[in-house]
């Protein structure tokens, strides 16, 4: 077999697709921001400057600051301060201009800020309580003698102090301020922080920085444990509904310590957030149990009941109602024995007028589902309606419906001359059909009995006798079999008889 045909086929079954071109939004912007020199104002201020772009709305500045967490702004003129830097460290701060198509390419500027990075290191924690430490730190690496700019005072510094059970809580490159608490102190002074209303029977975690008059890195960690408190929070508190109910559960939590020393009571206190009504359940006077649960139920609902469905208005002959109707929410609604009924709300403006209203007024709890309301001349109307049960809970509001009060008078106006013609004319046919249909019947009878009148006449006549008066028939006659019985004749003085 020839290996070059071989080859030579698989290229030609090889097809090359086109490369498809690039396509460019011909607004958007393609041109990198042009740094001039920026101006150093203080150790935690820069300030700076670049070239303008015409196309540019704007420009968004990103850049991580000490602790590692993303900084963004955004201005519309081609220069920015950059507020709240530490001293004596390098940024890398990136720029791009924007417009509606997007962001255009990015450039990147490296700043060093003037200065000696403080250093601050928290150095012992002492236990006040079982849950109250006071912790110690050292400031001696602070050097504020290259802060200050000439002509101006001393800085205030500002110490804060980051702590957590949670040691992810302070990894590099999250905001501590979001997750783990914190304490800020402020003087040049400062040696020690209080940290009061800890977890009992926990390991804490804690990191300090300078904070003021920029914010610089995070120390070292210190870690310190709290002892045991017999007031302390119950932890991991949970509740969880049985896969069989939705008003009864079970709930659980642990003891604040891994070990008990001394009997601790609890007390659940149950809040409806609808009626803002509590209660408490049974009480634990004293137990040494690490985990412990309670059933809970059954509990009144707490979320809503769905809204009603298909709120709508029918204009009435009299022109100056409209009826409302509304369908229950058979898929989410009370039961029928706590159903105390509907509350129908509206909210009325005068159209183009000065007097207008803002809230909705309630216009009453009705038994049914559909209710006539007045409306009045040259105004503007919202509806809306939702379910109230005997013991106070309301359910979710229904879609409003918005009509105007010029469209129900035309529309009451139209359905009642319309409603006139429809039934004059149904009148007026069903009386015709009735008087054509009594016409044909009793012509059909007429014409019927006058042919068969002649009929009998010509056959009476076709077997008259004048000599003897008498009109005889027989059987052959009148379609009988032989032995069927004679038909005597008749005359005018004699009746026929049929024997």
């Amino acid at each position: 077999m020839c290996d070059s045909c071989e080859s030579s086929r698989r290229r030609k079954r090889i097809q090359k697709v086109p490369e498809q071109p690039l396509v460019f939004d011909d607004g958007g912007i393609i041109t990198k921001v042009n740094f001039t020199e920026p101006d150093m104002v203080d150790s935690f201020t820069i300030k700076l400057h670049w070239m303008g772009i015409s196309d540019a709305q704007g420009y968004r500045i990103t850049y991580l600051d000490a602790m590692h967490v993303p900084v963004k702004i955004t201005v519309q003129k081609p220069s920015a301060l950059i507020t709240n830097l530490c001293p004596g460290l390098q940024y890398e701060v990136q720029i791009a201009a924007y417009n509606n198509h997007g962001d255009g390419p990015s450039i990147s500027i490296f700043l060093h800020t003037n200065g000696t990075t403080p250093v601050v290191k928290p150095s012992d924690a002492v236990m006040q309580d079982n849950t109250k430490f006071l912790l110690s730190m050292n400031t001696t690496g602070i050097k504020t003698s290259d802060w200050v700019v000439p002509g101006h005072k001393e800085p205030q510094i500002n110490y804060t102090v980051y702590y957590a059970y949670d040691p992810s809580d302070l990894e590099v490159g999250f905001d501590p301020r979001t997750k783990a608490k914190n304490i800020t102190v402020s003087g040049r002074n400062v040696k020690s922080v209080m940290l009061a209303g800890l977890r009992a029977c926990e390991s804490y975690v804690a990191k300090i920085a300078v904070t003021a008059p920029g914010i610089c890195p995070l120390s070292n960690i210190e870690t310190f444990h709290t002892g045991e408190d017999i007031e302390a929070q119950p932890e991991n508190l949970k509740f969880e509904f049985f896969k069989d109910s939705k008003t009864t559960g079970n709930l659980t939590w642990d003891a604040a310590c891994s070990e008990e020393f001394l009997p601790v009571g609890y007390v659940v206190i149950v809040t409806e957030d609808l009626t803002n009504k509590s209660y408490r359940s049974e009480k634990y006077n004293g137990t040494r149990d690490l985990k412990l649960s309670q059933i809970l139920g059954p509990l009144k609902r707490g979320e809503p009941y769905g809204g009603p469905l298909n709120l709508i208005g029918a204009p009435q002959s009299d022109e100056n109602k409209i009826t409302l109707s509304w369908t229950p929410n058979i898929m989410d609604a009370p039961d029928s024995k706590n159903l105390k009924g509907y509350e129908l709300q509206y909210m009325k403006s005068h159209v183009g007028g000065s007097h207008s209203q803002t809230n909705f007024m309630t216009y009453g709890i009705l038994g049914g589902t559909s209710a006539d309301f007045k409306i009045e001349v040259d105004s503007d109307y919202h509806f809306r309606v939702r379910v109230v049960t005997n013991d106070g809970y309301r359910g979710a509001w229904s879609q409003e419906y918005h009509t105007l009060s010029s469209e129900v008078f035309a529309a009451a106006q139209s359905t009642t001359v319309t409603l006139t013609k429809t039934n004059l004319i149904a009148i007026i046919v069903s009386i015709t059909t009735v008087v054509i249909a009594l016409v044909v019947v009793l012509a059909f009878f007429i014409i019927r009995h006058r042919r068969l009148q002649r009929s009998f006449m010509a056959f009476a006549n076709s077997h008259y006798d004048s000599r003897s008066g008498t009109t005889t028939f027989t059987a052959n006659d009148i379609g009988e079999e032989e032995d069927s019985p004679m038909i005597r004749g008749f005359s005018d003085d004699e009746p026929l008889v049929i024997a």
